[in-house]
């Protein structure tokens, strides 16, 4: 199972990160087979700042976001980039089902495929809708690539060496990013998982902090808190 470290807010858990892919690079791991992912481009971008700034050879690590993997597992395997539709079309194609809430088809579609399926025929008639609209023009958005990344990783897998993945911020995946994300794990790929269930903020678009809750739970020897916050007085942690 993967290596699972929980950190708290000021807790040094970038910093530590970084010394971990530096260590990496100290022991000669090729950088570029060297991953690290995480939830937003503003984290993904700092991450990578960090580690370049830290060894001459960090910038050669691969650091995104996991939209950002899926995107580029896609274009490995498929030989093209994904037509991904705008937002613009999306509200546009839900209006056609529900015109005066097209977020409410937007919000199903989403939990069908983060979370599974949703509680009646009803409403998984209305998302099939959307979804063959969208099919009808070759169209697939944000949760739809790590979809179609989820059946491609295998092939992807087999024509590129990953010798260690960090995943930052997973408390905020959702059921689908987890599963891909386990299948990297799963492939004998060296993994470090980092987290804090306090700090879930991505709710709203079907992420779950009892995944993480669950690794650690079924992990109980491989994990390393980082105890130690160095932004906030005692008093206000224990609040």
């Amino acid at each position: 199972g993967p290596f699972l470290m929980t950190a708290g807010p000021g807790s040094g858990k970038t910093r530590t990160m970084v010394a971990r892919v530096v260590r990496l690079l100290n022991d000669e791991f090729n950088p570029e087979e060297i991953f690290c992912v995480t939830f937003t481009k503003d984290a993904a971008k700092e991450f990578s700042q960090r580690i370049s700034a830290a060894h001459p050879m960090g910038h050669l690590v691969k650091v995104s976001t996991i939209h950002a993997l899926a995107y580029k597992i896609i274009c490995a395997i498929a030989g093209r980039k994904p037509n991904i539709i705008s937002d613009f079309d999306r509200r546009s194609w839900a209006k056609k089902i529900n015109f005066d809430d097209p977020d409410e088809i937007l919000n199903l579609v989403s939990k069908i495929r983060t979370a599974g399926g949703v509680k009646n025929q009803k409403d998984q008639k209305r998302a099939d809708q959307y979804l063959e609209f969208r099919k009808s023009r070759n169209q697939t958005d944000m949760d739809g690539i790590v979809l179609i990344a989820h059946a491609m990783i295998e092939k992807w897998l087999a024509k590129n060496q990953i010798s260690a993945l960090i995943v930052d911020e997973f408390q905020d995946t959702n059921p689908l990013q987890f599963s891909l994300v386990w299948l990297l794990t799963a492939a004998g790929i060296p993994t470090l998982i980092v987290g804090d269930v306090k700090q879930a903020i991505m709710g709203f678009q079907g992420a779950d902090p009892r995944l993480f809750e669950s690794v650690q739970t079924q992990n109980p020897g491989k994990l390393e808190p980082l105890k130690q916050n160095w932004r906030t007085q005692e008093p206000l942690m224990n609040y």
